[in-house]
Parts: C-alpha cells; sequence; structure tokens
C-alpha cells in the first residue's frame, strides 16, 4: 500500500494513483482503501472479542459470588434464570441461557 503525502495532490505517486500499466488509478485506489478497511475491521472485531470475553467473565464472577456463592444451588439456577431472562430482554440473545 501507497502511504499519502502531504502534497497529495500535486503528486499522485503518494496516493497510489500513478499508472502502472496493467492497473488503472481506481482499481489501484480501490486496493489501496480496501486494505486500510480490512486492516482496521480486523483489529476492531480482535478488540471487541477481547472486551467481550472480559466482560462476560466478570459478569459469570460477579453472579457466582453475588447470588450462587457455591452454596445455594437451587436459589441461584432460578435467579440466573430470571436474571437471564431480563438480561435478554435489554440487551438481545447476548445473555440467554441456552446460547
Amino acid at each position: 500500500m501507497r502511504g499519502i503525502g502531504g502534497n497529495a495532490m500535486k503528486n499522485k505517486e503518494t496516493v497510489g494513483l500513478a499508472n502502472t500499466g496493467s492497473q488503472s488509478d481506481g482499481d489501484i485506489l480501490l486496493s489501496d482503501v480496501v486494505e486500510i478497511i480490512e486492516s482496521h475491521k480486523s483489529r476492531i472485531y480482535n478488540a471487541a472479542n477481547a472486551e467481550t470475553v472480559q466482560m462476560l467473565w466478570e459478569v459469570g464472577r460477579h453472579v457466582n459470588v453475588a447470588l450462587l456463592d457455591n452454596k445455594r444451588a437451587e436459589y441461584g439456577k432460578q435467579a440466573v434464570a430470571l436474571l437471564s431472562q431480563r438480561l435478554v430482554e435489554q440487551f438481545d440473545a447476548t445473555f440467554n441461557l441456552t446460547g
């Protein structure tokens, strides 16, 4: 991918618009922009995935300590089912016990 220089309007090569013969200016520009977008989409996905894992771990830990405390299993199951139902209503299927 070609970098964008400070004087891009005067120098087409700095924005990837120079004609190489085999690719048109538009094809080169499109290729460069797609590469930028795909690179950022991948990083966004990875960051969001890491945050989701952390969030779910913290939710599970909090529920275990606050409700279950490894002692009240039957009450805990009912409380978690109710909590799941209410979270699904507010946040969609993210907190559904079945998946």
